[in-house]
């Protein structure tokens, strides 16, 4: 129990100074650049909220973008405490383990809250700018949109609700995978760049690979919403399954490394 509260308290610590930091607003504010940048020259003034953002998120080729600005909130603060030794005291209090738990849950959750809170605007822009909220029922019928249903049911709210919770997983996924080759090479610069040369890098290698692997193996081909012929809540449990798997590993591997680090001096 005081392991638990111990760990719960550094954990608690971590969110506040990662939630309240500058860096969180400007991953967010990147996010939302990012996601206003992918509509350009792909979706026009007239063209409906729900169409607008699906085109400028998941038909535009900006994943590797959009994961580089989830790592902004907090994935190099680990680098950081490492060169300057503020790790020290704090592992004092608690243990290694912990320390890198913390830093994990911490930099997920305010990895996937910033880039989420950035899309959130980008969406509130466009209700507020198109003339039509959802495209005709033949258009969602032809087009490749995720969580469809959501839209037959004339609900835009919850199409943008779904679209909120996957892009929160995949800040999730892609802040902490930036965490761990900081775990590597504790610098702060291979936190930010990991998700961005990763995700050229696994498209190549999954992408080599013949059969070619189904889409929901591949994270990025996840995070760009690469999921056809699924309704949504089996998109929906794909998602969370393979994302949380994936930071899960993700995850192991970087508390490993930061005990053996501390273990090493």
């Amino acid at each position: 129990m005081k392991s638990f509260f111990s760990f719960f308290q550094l954990l608690k610590t971590d969110l506040h100074r990662a939630i309240l930091s500058p860096s969180f607003a400007l991953g967010a504010l990147a996010a939302l650049l990012v996601l206003y940048m992918g509509s350009i020259g792909m979706t026009g003034p007239t063209v409906p909220a729900a169409t607008a953002f699906l085109h400028s998120f998941g038909f535009n080729n900006i994943t590797d973008l959009f994961a580089l600005t989830s790592t902004f909130a907090y994935a190099a603060q680990f680098a950081s405490e490492w060169q300057s030794g503020y790790y020290r005291p704090v592992v004092m209090r608690s243990s290694p383990a912990q320390y890198a738990l913390s830093k994990c849950a911490a930099t997920g959750i305010s990895g996937g809250l910033s880039i989420s809170l950035g899309a959130l605007v980008y969406m509130i822009w466009l209700c507020l700018t198109r003339p039509q909220m959802i495209p005709e029922r033949r258009m969602i019928d032809v087009e490749a949109f995720m969580f469809r249903e959501t839209l037959q049911m004339g609900s835009i709210t919850l199409y943008f609700l779904c679209f909120l919770y996957w892009i929160f997983l995949v800040g999730l996924f892609f802040s902490i995978f930036g965490l761990t080759l900081s775990g590597w090479f504790p610098h702060k610069y291979v936190a930010y760049a990991s998700p961005f040369v990763g995700s050229f890098l696994i498209n190549k290698l999954l992408g080599s690979i013949r059969p070619m692997p189904p889409a929901w193996i591949n994270p990025v081909q996840l995070a760009a919403c690469r999921l056809f012929g699924y309704s949504t809540v089996t998109t929906l449990l794909i998602g969370t399954g393979m994302f949380l798997l994936y930071a899960s590993i993700c995850s192991f591997f970087f508390v490993r490394t930061v005990k053996r680090r501390i273990a090493n001096g």
